[in-house]
């Protein structure tokens, strides 16, 4: 089971490395996607390509940091200092 999961990850990472040196990050499109504040958690997921488990994960972590709000299947985004707007909500 080891090496198989060793040969999985190496196939991961040989598929990963060329995606991440030719990815584009729209930042416009992500700040204005949560400017407008809730964002589906299942969206959210599907447009990062990640895992929605890990990402949950994740953004528990984030909400223990105030960096987000999560109630539900919604997220809200907090500035880097846990604010949005200026105030907390």
């Amino acid at each position: 089971a080891i090496f198989d999961s060793v040969d999985t990850l190496k196939a991961c990472l040989t598929v990963f490395r060329p995606m991440i040196e030719t990815m584009q990050v729209l930042e416009e499109n992500m700040r204005e996607a949560a400017s407008r504040g809730f964002i589906n958690a299942t969206d959210c997921a599907d447009y990062l390509g990640a895992d929605r488990s890990a990402m949950m994960r994740e953004l528990g972590r984030m909400k223990e940091e105030g960096l987000v709000a999560v109630q539900g299947r919604e997220i809200r985004l907090y500035g880097q200092q846990g604010q949005e707007d200026g105030k907390r909500g």
